[in-house]
């Protein structure tokens, strides 16, 4: 059974790869799980391999892209080596943030996309 909290997470990024999308974004993995890293998602485009943390809060006031601190910043990179090892792929990287500030019931969401943030 999921939490309320897995489900508000899952709902964000499910709105992270829409957005993305949007933009020209292929999301090509989500969810990647490795014993010391997990990746929300992993994305091309322009040649970028590109793995992406997404952050998803009900108010502004409960951080964004500052809750990615040092620690999970390395794993998220060891996880990112361990997912081109895996999948055998050799292209350029970049580590982005997405930020989503809302919920299912809000009329409004905000959405902030951090490019290259790590």
């Amino acid at each position: 059974m999921k939490t309320d909290r897995r489900e508000f997470g899952d709902w964000g990024e499910k709105v992270a790869a829409w957005y993305l999308q949007k933009k020209g974004y292929r999301v090509i993995d989500k969810n990647v799980q490795f014993r010391d890293g997990e990746i929300d998602l992993v994305a091309l485009k322009d040649g970028l391999l590109i793995f992406v943390e997404i952050k998803t809060r009900k108010t502004a006031g409960f951080g964004s892209v500052s809750a990615i601190n040092q620690t999970k910043q390395n794993r998220i990179r060891r996880a990112a080596i361990r997912f081109c090892k895996q999948e055998g792929l050799s292209a350029a990287t970049q580590f982005d943030a997405v930020v989503i500030i809302g919920s299912q019931e809000s009329k409004e969401i905000s959405i902030q996309h951090f490019r290259n943030c790590f």
